[in-house]
């Protein structure tokens, strides 16, 4: 990935088995897909354009240097996460971190891992999207 050290890149699923109430509702500003948020500043961008907010948002610099560590058991999956903030000027007002944590490689088998796909038959080049039906059915989904 191009930007590895400084994107994360996180989905949303809405209307399957994989959806999360929780980060759905955490994620009121996406109010139609495709469609994304970059750095809670550009708001419902299309895939199309997330490259350029991207490099838009890279060019700003940030309020504060962020790290993170956690530590992870997988035999209880408990997780505990420190998240330190190192500001570069004097703040006032309200400020607020948020934190995601996210799980790769979930699949499954049933008709409800099927993946919705809005570039199914478009003309649009998504990385071989525009050739996959909608939805696209589980068992070709990784």
């Amino acid at each position: 990935m191009i930007y590895e050290h400084d994107v994360i890149f996180v989905a949303i699923h809405m209307g399957n088995v994989m959806e999360s109430t929780p980060d759905y509702a955490a994620a009121t500003t996406i109010t139609g897909l495709p469609n994304g948020n970059v750095d809670r500043v550009a708001l419902r961008v299309d895939p199309l354009n997330w490259e350029a907010e991207v490099l838009n948002q890279l060019n700003n610099t940030p309020t504060a240097d962020i790290s993170v560590t956690t530590i992870f058991n997988p035999g209880t999956r408990n997780l505990s996460m420190t998240v330190t903030a190192d500001f570069f000027t004097a703040l006032s007002g309200d400020y607020r971190l948020g934190a995601v944590v996210v799980e790769d490689a979930v699949t499954g088998t049933s008709s409800g891992y099927d993946q919705y796909n809005a570039y199914s038959g478009g003309t649009v080049e998504m990385g071989g999207w525009e050739n996959l039906p909608d939805p696209v059915p589980a068992r070709q989904m990784v």
